[in-house]
This record gives structure tokens, C-alpha cells and sequence, in this order.
């Protein structure tokens, strides 16, 4: 700056500060007052010098101030907006019951406050994270025009209908799943979630209270507590979280408690081959650093403390032919994350008429661990995992979703090695009545696994003519197909009804014979689904499917299932 003061003084000798000449003033570039050579052969760099000169004049002398966020206007409706109310009493009814979402809730999920620089991406990002929360049905926030160096945003909010009493009653696979609930997921519009339920399936039943807080020590300090006691042991739980709720989060914090005791089974042929009690207890804290945070992209490195431990024990009424060897490992941990902030905004897919998001940039996890001998335990040894996921635009109405995974113990026993690929293809067609045709692979293949751990290929995996635990072993391949029919609007502003049909295969067995083509088992059928956008559970599926060829029972033919969601 003081270098373009003193060219200008040289250049316009009344120039005495940075101002250009005051009308009328005149500002020649005389040689003499200037300093400059006034022969002939000078000339060039006369009118070198000059033409710097005049640049310098024209030269903006501040940088551009980038814009700033202006008013933030939150505007948070209720289940029914005003218009939606006016079309009957009894949708007034359910607005005046229904306690609404407090502005200062939804201001606390927002990135950006009034005053911010204004990032476009962060909206997108705010817009995802409130979409995310159960008792928000839609979200929508926009930038206007900027002016005056700033830019007004507007986020716009509906509430789902957040108290369900009542229950739930569900089948696959000859399996009934049936719960009794009463649930409230955003207690006095402050966005807590409190669940009372007594709930019963093949495997238990108990009665259990959960409660979750999405803010409960500041902005993104998620808190969960949870106590379940069932007919063949309990569960508590606690957990603290800050996750990495941005793409530009600094930092992050997990604490998790968990104690568990239940019965556990092994299957063979579709039987039971096994049962027993087992009693889990972990422990995990760890801190997450960005290693470098911007809106575009994540890099970010986190360490941390796991202990886990399991303990089985035969029943003293049961069929135990296999126990399990105790196992427990206190694990330091190191793991990297990359991500790129990519998604895309699609409805009528998995959850009818509201909006989900689906990442399609790359995310990349890498895990190590080490648990020492000097740490108590019985040897040393170690864990190895990574994980790639990446998304693709096929076609502008196509989109393709896969993930590698692999994980493995380390050290002379209890490897437990995973390896599982997962890729689904959606083509969403818009129209009068728009559909949806889905695809999914889902592969596990497992080496020398915990002898408690199985895969499955039954009714509740994807696999929908066949009962629970038809088909079981360390590895399993599931592949289905559907075409999903959507109304494409409400009934009563309630519920949107749709169809589907659907072709599924699979099976689960040990080693290789899970992947040979000759030995997948098929099922085709057909499905309603209502669609629930006012609800945090936003669909209800039934479907109706014919296995082609028989379970290790004999059993065929016609199988019902339904649930409150998607099968895969």
C-alpha cells in the first residue's frame, strides 16, 4: 500500500493521500515532477512508466469482503400447516394436541448463525442434519438474493406427529416381532425423546425405557440412556456423543457404556443346534481431531480406549452342545476417515414422499488396534479394519451405492475375519405415479469366526419366502430386485398407498458354497406399502412371497411378512 502512496505522489504531485483528484483538479504526469528522463530516447520508458502508473490508479485498493449471513428466519409448522388445518376439523385437532418444535431447537441444528460467512454447502449440510432428526418430517433451508454485502436465509421446518401410543406387530420368515409402546419423540417441543415398551420376538421378551436427547449438553451433545429387562436377561446403556456433525467440525467425543446379558443360539439345518447365556460389557471412549476441515472434504484421525468382554455359560434348563470360549480385549485404538462431502436428495425410494439423502462421495475408514498382554489381559494381540464406500451417477435418474468392507483379528486365536461387499442401484422415474426400481447384493464371507457369530439368509435379511434362520453359516449372499409403485400424494393428508413386486435370492452356508449359483434359493411375491409422511415411522410393509424350492424343514410355498419398514 505504501508502495502505490508514493507512486501515485511521484505520478499526481497534488495527490496526498490515496483519494484520486478532487474534481477539477488536474493530475498530469509531468517528467519534471515526476523524476522521469525527457530525451528522445527515454520515451519508452516514459510511457512504460506511465501506463503503471494509470494501472495503479485503476487498481481497487480493498479486497472484496465476502458475504456475510443476514437474518436467519425460522419458521416451524406444525404437523398441518395453516392451509392443511383450514380442510378439516379434525386436522386442527391433531395440531392443537400435537406440542410444536421450538424455533431456539431448530436453531441449534443450524451450521451458520447470523453474522457467518456465508458458505453455501453449510445450508445443504443443515438441511441433511434437521431431515435426520425423527421428529421432523421436512426441511427446507434457502439463501435469498444477496445485498448489502449479506445474504437472508429462511429455514423452514414441519413437525412428524411425535406421540405414538400404541404398539407394533410384525412377521418374517414365520416369526412374529409384536411390541406395546408409548413414545414421545419430541417432548415439549425440545426435540427429547422418551419410549416406554414392552416388546416380544422369536428369541425374547421384555420391557424396556429409552431415552435420547439429541442436545443434552450443548449443540450436537447427543445423550442416551437405555434399560431393558427381558425374559432371558437385561441390557443398560449409556452413551455421550459429539459426532462429527459437519464437514468442518473440528473435533469430536464418544463415551459408551454397555452391559448385556442374554441367551444365545446357534442354528443349523433351520434348528436350533445350541443355546447359552452370554454377558457382554464394553467400554469405549475416544477424541476425534479434523485433520483438516473445510466444507469440500474431511480428513480426520481418531484414538481412543475399547474394552470387551464376552462370557458364556451352558443353561441350567437348555440344549447347550456348543460353548463358546470367554473372550475380552482392551484395545487401543487409531482410525482415519476421509470424506467428501456429496449427496443427493431423493424421495419416494425407501420412505414414500420424504426426502432422504444418499451419499454418493467417497468415504474412506481405516482401523487399528492393539490389545497388550501389560494391559491384563491373556495375550496380546491386535484388530485390523478398513472400509470404502463411493457412490455413482449411472444415469440423471440412476444411481449406484457401493461399500468393501473387511475386519480381522489379529494374533494365534479368535480371528473372526469378515469380508462383505454391499451395492444398491436405485432408478427413480418421476411421473404421475412415480416408482422406483431397486436393487441390492449384500456378501459376507467369514473365517474363522466367534462361535457365536452366524449369517443368515432368511425372511428377516431379504430373503421373504423363507422362515427365521432357514439358512445359517459364516457366509452369505443375499440379491433382490424391486419395483416399487409410489401414488405420488396423500389420502386424507394421512397416508399414500403404493404396490410393489419383487424377485429375492440367496442362501447362507459355510465356506464357498454360499456364492454357487446352483445352490440359491428364490422367491418372488408381491407387496403393499402405505406410506405415513406425519409419522417417524414412515412406512408399513406387507408382502406376499412364494418360495420356489424347499428350507432344510421341506417347508415351500406361501409365506406373509410385514413390518414398519422397507425390507432392504
Amino acid at each position: 500500500m505504501q508502495l502505490v502512496k508514493d507512486l501515485r505522489s511521484r505520478l499526481c504531485p497534488k495527490a496526498r493521500s490515496l483519494d484520486p483528484p478532487r474534481s477539477g483538479e488536474a493530475c498530469s504526469i509531468a517528467p519534471q515532477a515526476a523524476g522521469m528522463p525527457t530525451s528522445a530516447s527515454s520515451a519508452t520508458s516514459l510511457i512504460v512508466t506511465a501506463l503503471l502508473g494509470l494501472a495503479i490508479l485503476a487498481a481497487p485498493l480493498h479486497a472484496e469482503e465476502p458475504l456475510r449471513v443476514g437474518t436467519v428466519t425460522v419458521i416451524t409448522d406444525d404437523v398441518y400447516t395453516a392451509e392443511e388445518a383450514g380442510r378439516g376439523t379434525a386436522y386442527a385437532i391433531v395440531n392443537t394436541l400435537h406440542v410444536r418444535t421450538q424455533e431456539s431447537v431448530v436453531r441449534r441444528f443450524l451450521l451458520f448463525r447470523e453474522g457467518d460467512v456465508f458458505v453455501a454447502s453449510r445450508l445443504a449440510e443443515s438441511e441433511r442434519n434437521l431431515r435426520a432428526l425423527g421428529f421432523i418430517q421436512n426441511a427446507k433451508v434457502t439463501a435469498g438474493e444477496p445485498h448489502d454485502g449479506v445474504v437472508d436465509v429462511t429455514v423452514v421446518t414441519q413437525d412428524s406427529w411425535s406421540t405414538e401410543p400404541g404398539g407394533s406387530i410384525g412377521s418374517a420368515g414365520g416369526g412374529t416381532d409384536a411390541s406395546l409402546s408409548i413414545r414421545e419423540a419430541n417432548l415439549l417441543g425440545l426435540g427429547k425423546e422418551l419410549t416406554v415398551e414392552y416388546a416380544s420376538d422369536p428369541d425374547r421378551s421384555g420391557f424396556g425405557i429409552h431415552y435420547e436427547d439429541p442436545a443434552a449438553f450443548g449443540r450436537y451433545w447427543r445423550g442416551e440412556l437405555a434399560y431393558v429387562e427381558s425374559s432371558d436377561g437385561s441390557q443398560a446403556r449409556v452413551l455421550v456423543q459429539r459426532p462429527f456433525f459437519s464437514f468442518s467440525t473440528p473435533w469430536s467425543f464418544r463415551a459408551l457404556v454397555d452391559d448385556e446379558t442374554l441367551e444365545s443360539r446357534i442354528y443349523e439345518n433351520g434348528r436350533m443346534a445350541s443355546e447359552f447365556s452370554e454377558a457382554r460389557q464394553a467400554l469405549s471412549i475416544g477424541v476425534g481431531r479434523a485433520l483438516r476441515a473445510n466444507d469440500a472434504r474431511a480428513h480426520r484421525l481418531t484414538v481412543g480406549l475399547e474394552l470387551d468382554s464376552h462370557e458364556f455359560q451352558p443353561l441350567a434348563e437348555g440344549f447347550t452342545t456348543t460353548l463358546p470360549a470367554d473372550r475380552e480385549f482392551r484395545y487401543l485404538i487409531a482410525e482415519y476417515e476421509y470424506a467428501q462431502n456429496q449427496f443427493r436428495k431423493l424421495n419416494f425410494v425407501d420412505r414414500d414422499m420424504r426426502y432422504e439423502d444418499f451419499r454418493v462421495g467417497t468415504q474412506l475408514n481405516l482401523r487399528a488396534g492393539i490389545s497388550p498382554s501389560a494391559f491384563g489381559v491373556d495375550r496380546t494381540s491386535g484388530i485390523l479394519g478398513a472400509s470404502v464406500s463411493r457412490g455413482f451417477t449411472v444415469t440423471p435418474d440412476s444411481l449406484l451405492l457401493g461399500r468393501l468392507s473387511w475386519e480381522s483379528r489379529l494374533g494365534a486365536v479368535n480371528r473372526s475375519e469378515v469380508l462383505g461387499l454391499d451395492l444398491r442401484y436405485i432408478r427413480r422415474t418421476d411421473s404421475v405415479h412415480p416408482h422406483a426400481l431397486i436393487g441390492r447384493i449384500s456378501a459376507r464371507s467369514g473365517s474363522e469366526l466367534d462361535e457365536e457369530k452366524q449369517f443368515f439368509a432368511d425372511g428377516d435379511t431379504g430373503l421373504r419366502g423363507y422362515r427365521l434362520h432357514a439358512f445359517a453359516g459364516d457366509s452369505s449372499l443375499l440379491i433382490n430386485l424391486e419395483e416399487r409403485i409410489f401414488l405420488g400424494r396423500e389420502l386424507w393428508q394421512v397416508v399414500s398407498p403404493g404396490l410393489a413386486v419383487f424377485v429375492d435370492a440367496g442362501n447362507a452356508a459355510n465356506g464357498s458354497e454360499a456364492f454357487d449359483p446352483g445352490k440359491l434359493h428364490f422367491d418372488a411375491g408381491v407387496g403393499l406399502r402405505i406410506g405415513a409422511s406425519r409419522s417417524p415411522r414412515s412406512i408399513f410393509r406387507l408382502d406376499f412371497a412364494y418360495a420356489f424350492d424347499p428350507d432344510p424343514l421341506a417347508r415351500d410355498g406361501w409365506l406373509v411378512s410385514f413390518s414398519g419398514s422397507q425390507a432392504f
